[in-house]
């Protein structure tokens, strides 16, 4: 386990009054958490689902308002599942996260590119 600063982004679509969409906007919230790797049983379980959980993080449940996605050291992630565990009384909430970046490049491009534009 380690220690960190998760940034909690909450995506705002914005729709005008014709119906028009706007670029979303983010808001972002940095909170402090402690890290850890998915375990094993998580990871092949997630990817049973079509996800691939990659870390589980552990914040105030006060700072938590079901922001979909976060930041930690540099990288994106979904937050898939969110969790109250039985042993603390509620002051703290589990998010399992998934690597964006990760899942972006095997449902974007399943295959290598040079081979295609040969």
């Amino acid at each position: 386990m380690r220690e960190g600063i998760l940034a909690l982004i909450a995506v705002k679509r914005a729709v005008d009054s014709q119906g028009f969409s706007f670029p979303d906007e983010e808001e972002k919230t940095n909170v402090f958490c402690t890290v850890w790797d998915a375990s094993s049983k998580e990871f092949y379980q997630s990817r049973i689902a079509g996800i691939t959980a990659s870390l589980k993080v552990r914040v105030y449940t006060a700072e938590y308002i079901g922001q979909t996605i976060a930041e930690y050291d540099g990288r994106r992630y979904e937050i898939t599942r969110s969790t109250i565990p039985n042993t603390n009384s509620g002051d703290f909430t589990i998010l399992t996260l998934s690597d964006l970046s990760q899942e972006n490049s095997e449902t974007l491009f399943p295959f290598d590119l040079g081979e295609v534009f040969e």
